[in-house]
């Protein structure tokens, strides 16, 4: 009989998001009209968020690949000085709430699932908390019940059996990936 349990072993930190600060920079450069600068940086911050991506198969890799074929051309479009400020942003934050979901997906294909040995989810509800920062206030609502809900599921799993904690978790996924997906 083989253990199929799952022991936590990722990193106490928030994912990694230089492809956000990039991105960001990028959008203040376009807003000085520095087009060059600004698609270096978007260059740079599509080479991050395919490092930021885990690469495996989920439900929205054909969406991601082309948003960053989208962004690559809009890289193209900045050094013209032909790139629309508000298309650039409304790409590239989809593209970062599509990261965030096939990081979902990536933790919910465990073995096992259990809210008490890993922090998945408590790094992935952080990364949702991060990217609510450049949403408007309809969202940012949405997203904080989302939060508060989501910290409150993590404390209860504590004293929940094990099963159910592994049920329970599935169930949060679900919910999780639904707000992100109406994000992308």
């Amino acid at each position: 009989m083989y253990d199929t349990s799952y022991v936590g072993i990722a990193e106490d930190k928030i994912l990694d998001n230089r492809s956000d600060v990039q991105f960001c920079k990028a959008l203040q450069l376009l807003k000085t009209h520095k087009n060059l600068e600004a698609s270096i940086y978007i260059r740079e911050g599509v080479t991050s968020l395919q490092k930021e991506d885990s690469g495996k198969g989920s439900e929205i890799r054909n969406k991601l690949d082309s948003a960053i074929a989208d962004l690559l051309q809009m890289a193209a479009a900045a050094r013209k000085g032909t790139l629309n400020e508000d298309a650039f942003a409304n790409k590239y934050h989809a593209a970062e709430w599509m990261v965030v979901h096939d990081e979902i997906e990536t933790w919910e294909q465990m073995p096992a699932l259990d809210a008490k040995t890993n922090l998945h989810l408590r790094k992935t509800l952080q990364n949702i908390n991060y990217k609510l920062i450049s949403e408007d206030a309809e969202v940012k609502k949405e997203g904080e019940c989302l939060l508060k809900e989501g910290y409150a599921f993590l404390k209860s799993s504590q004293v929940l059996a094990r099963d159910t904690v592994i049920s329970a978790t599935h169930r949060e996924a679900e919910r999780i990936k639904s707000f992100v997906k109406k994000q992308i």
